[in-house]
């Protein structure tokens, strides 16, 4: 399964390039979300980029995971959100477990650092991951031993190739 990256400023010529089939663009409330005219099926969720439940912001929820991997089940995808480093991030890293059930996390979490040095997946959008994935806490584990990403740098996409592990 090929998971592609990308912030709102190149959500439209990352999809020309990758002939996305399916895109996930995350935005939060209040804010206007990147246009997209191609063919490619969308999936639109709003919510904040929060770590935990604050008042007066709306939180990445259990159902909206459960809506975006039940979406991008399908293949390959793109996940857009404003800067490609948090919510988009937790999504990608969301959807490489679910494709690779058989594959530690803690890999799976160094492969998507290698690929985005300034990944930092959002723990809340990580946590439902963990539960609606039964994952056992691993994957929180995982992401909280990866740490903070490098400081934000402009980023133009990255893309995790998750190939089958040889037997």
């Amino acid at each position: 399964m090929r998971i592609v990256v990308c912030p709102h400023a190149s959500l439209a010529e990352v999809a020309a390039e990758t002939a996305a089939r399916r895109i996930v663009i995350l935005h939060s409330p209040g804010r206007e979300a990147p246009p997209y005219e191609g063919p490619a099926t969308l999936h639109r969720a709003i919510f904040h980029d929060v770590a935990a439940p604050r008042a007066g912001l709306v939180p990445p929820g259990e159902r909206d995971v459960a809506a975006i991997l039940a979406f991008a089940d399908a293949g390959p995808v793109l996940v857009s959100c404003e800067m490609g480093v948090s919510r988009s991030t937790a999504i990608a890293l969301a959807l490489a477990c679910r494709a690779c059930p058989d594959r530690p996390e803690a890999e799976l979490a160094a492969a998507l650092r290698r690929a985005a040095p300034v990944a930092t997946p959002n723990p809340l959008i990580v946590a439902h991951a963990d539960r609606l994935l039964a994952r056992g806490g691993r994957l929180v584990a995982a992401v909280a031993a990866l740490g903070r990403g490098a400081d934000w740098t402009p980023l133009r996409a990255f893309a995790l190739d998750l190939r089958p592990v040889p037997a």
